[in-house]
């Protein structure tokens, strides 16, 4: 009964935020399979391949410094396994043409994380059952909860975010300093948020509370950035769409780019996208559903 409670209490996060991303995106089905992918690529695939390569990594590279082991590999060594495994899926994704906003990108890599973070999570629940008193436990799910959690989904989530912002560049700018950026920013998230959490042993609750803080104010920011860039590609694209392709109106493209709904817009990217890809056609259905949300919007 208990095991099957931690496992409730693991999956939470994850379920809840899938839950929220589906339905905020109830006009583009398409970003369901790319969900379910990232979250189980996190919970299973990343998980697996983390505890494998960091065990080779922390016996290859501790035994080669004389660093204190501990601190290594929570600072350095764990940070850059795990942001490198989890990223992975968000290669293939960008090969599918699913990080094409900012929005996508923050959505698909903070699925990755919470996915990693559940599994994490389970066996650590599980763990302080069996050690800690009652009382400890609820303190020890809280924590990872509200902590470690987030911060897994704000590190890939950043890479998540950055990569879709080098997508539209050349393959120089897709396939290498996007990766790279964005590796490099989930793992100086990862590492920050680890030194934070190890320097309460100086510091104490004080450490604790900023490491909150840190990682709650930047998921909020990347949330709210990603959200501003993506209407300003809605922007780019409908305008190229009524300009140079004439695939709309410019009225149309007008009306969608002043409107603080994105629901419409996202239905005209729908059309376009699909339009764009060779041998398909746009269905009559999404030019039909672009049309009725124009038409009732103020």
């Amino acid at each position: 009964m208990i095991t099957i409670l931690i496992l409730i209490l693991a999956l939470t996060p994850a379920s809840l935020f899938c839950a929220a991303v589906t339905w905020s995106r109830r006009h583009d089905r398409q970003i369901v399979w790319p969900l379910v992918v990232a979250t189980l690529w996190g919970a299973i695939v990343a998980t697996s391949l983390a505890l494998v390569v960091g065990r080779l990594v922390e016996m290859r590279f501790i035994a080669t410094t004389s660093i204190g082991g501990t601190a290594l590999d929570t600072v350095i060594v764990a940070p850059m396994v795990e942001e490198g495994v989890k990223a992975c899926v968000l290669i293939f994704l960008l090969m599918a043409t699913r990080l094409e906003t900012s929005l996508e990108g923050f959505s698909l890599g903070a699925a990755v994380g919470l996915g990693f973070a559940a599994t994490e999570n389970f066996f650590a629940f599980v763990a302080a059952y069996r050690d800690l008193g009652l009382a400890e436990w609820i303190t020890s799910i809280a924590l990872r909860t509200l902590l470690t959690t987030v911060m897994h989904a704000t590190a890939t989530a950043a890479a998540g975010v950055v990569m879709s912002v080098f997508a539209a560049g050349l393959h120089f700018d897709r396939w290498i300093l996007g990766p790279a950026l964005g590796y490099f920013c989930a793992t100086a998230i990862h590492g920050a948020f680890n030194g934070g959490l190890e320097s309460a042993e100086v510091l104490g609750e004080l450490s604790i509370l900023f490491v909150a803080v840190f990682i709650g104010f930047l998921i909020l920011w990347l949330l709210a950035w990603s959200r501003r860039h993506e209407d300003a590609t809605y922007r780019e694209q409908l305008f190229d769409d009524a300009f140079i392709y004439g695939r709309m109106t410019l009225d149309e493209a007008n009306h969608l780019v002043v409107s603080r709904d994105n629901k419409a817009k996202r239905l005209a990217l729908l059309r376009l996208r699909a339009e764009r890809k060779p041998g398909r056609v746009a269905r009559q259905s999404e030019i039909d559903a672009l049309r009725e949300a124009l038409r009732h919007e103020p």
